[in-house]
């Protein structure tokens, strides 16, 4: 079954009220996602979270700077894994992230379609 029949099935099925109450729900932009991500009780893990992101990449910044302006063969082999590593971390940190949004989403359409069954089967009922 695709969408369309979906929806079709759905306006059928539903009241006008109900179905506009389904359409209503809209996906978030990325700044709401993060708004929400913040606002919620444990906010203070996702500010030290980007307050330490904010560090490493200050200090992955430091570490380019240090491996392209040293002449020793070690100092480079150094700083090129610390610039690695760092850079490992900040990605790993941003996936940590977006892992956190993408769960908000997926409970978000979870709890939707939810919605969307209870409303039917009411109607199934009657």
């Amino acid at each position: 079954m695709n969408n369309d029949n979906f929806d079709k099935l759905a306006k059928q099925a539903l009241s006008e009220e109900e179905y506009n109450m389904l359409t209503q729900i809209e996906e978030q932009d990325l700044y709401s996602k993060l708004n929400r991500l913040i606002n919620r009780k444990s906010n203070w893990i996702i500010v030290y979270i980007f307050i330490v992101t904010l560090i490493i990449f200050i200090a992955f910044i430091f570490f380019s700077i240090n491996l392209f302006g040293s002449n020793d063969v070690k100092e480079m082999i150094i700083g090129l894994y610390l610039t690695g590593f760092s850079l490992i971390m900040i990605l790993g940190i941003k996936m940590y992230v977006w892992m956190q949004l993408n769960q908000k989403a997926l409970l978000r359409e979870l709890k939707k379609i939810e919605l969307e069954l209870h409303i039917l089967s009411e109607h199934v009922k009657k």
